[in-house]
């Protein structure tokens, strides 16, 4: 099964951004950065999830009304998934991706841009195929 990496490089109060990696068998790697909640303790709707290793499936999320990487077995949790947005204020403990950051809504915050294209190339690279989710 393939590996993703989620490295966090930081934690404001606010918001947690980071960078995912993975390397395909081919060698081809795909990166991009990520936008989280920040920790608080795990706690549903206001904290990102525990750092560890998690298997990821592409599912039908009912919420969102569209298939998307979930991320299974989270302690406490559930609904927890991989997708596109842009502002920290659209998370409820799921992680978005995109492929850069720029402060979109001038709020002093950097945000995370062309998440709906990325989010697109990340599931083509892991040909929604299931994974290992590595946070660290």
């Amino acid at each position: 099964m393939n590996t993703v990496t989620v490295k966090r490089l930081s934690d404001n109060g606010m918001q947690t951004l980071g960078a995912l990696t993975f390397v395909a068998k081919n060698s081809s790697i795909f990166v991009c950065k990520t936008l989280e909640l920040p920790w608080k303790n795990n706690t549903p709707k206001i904290s990102c999830i525990p750092q560890g290793q998690y298997e990821c499936k592409y599912t039908f999320s009912n919420h969102m009304n569209k298939f998307t990487y979930e991320i299974l077995s989270v302690p406490e949790r559930s609904g927890i998934r991989i997708h596109s947005a842009n502002l920290y204020t659209q998370l409820l403990g799921c992680i978005a991706l995109g492929s850069a950051l720029k402060d979109l809504n001038l709020d002093g915050q950097q945000d995370v841009i062309h998440s709906g294209e990325t989010i697109l190339k990340f599931e083509e690279a892991m040909k929604h195929e299931p994974f290992i989710l590595t946070i660290s």
